[in-house]
């Protein structure tokens, strides 16, 4: 990983009060469970306009 990259899903995380790497495995994980980066990009915004 990159540091950008480590900083996005830290940044998330630290939003969420969750872990990044669980977030970066669930992001790995969808992937490759054949999830398309747009349904997870499309997905992640959802998430971060409506918050839980």
């Amino acid at each position: 990983m990159d540091n950008r990259t480590l900083a996005v899903f830290r940044a998330r995380a630290a939003a969420q009060g969750g872990n990044y790497q669980t977030l970066m495995n669930e992001a790995l994980n969808d992937y490759a469970t054949g999830l398309t980066l747009a349904e997870v990009v499309r997905e992640t915004i959802r998430e971060e306009l409506h918050p839980a």
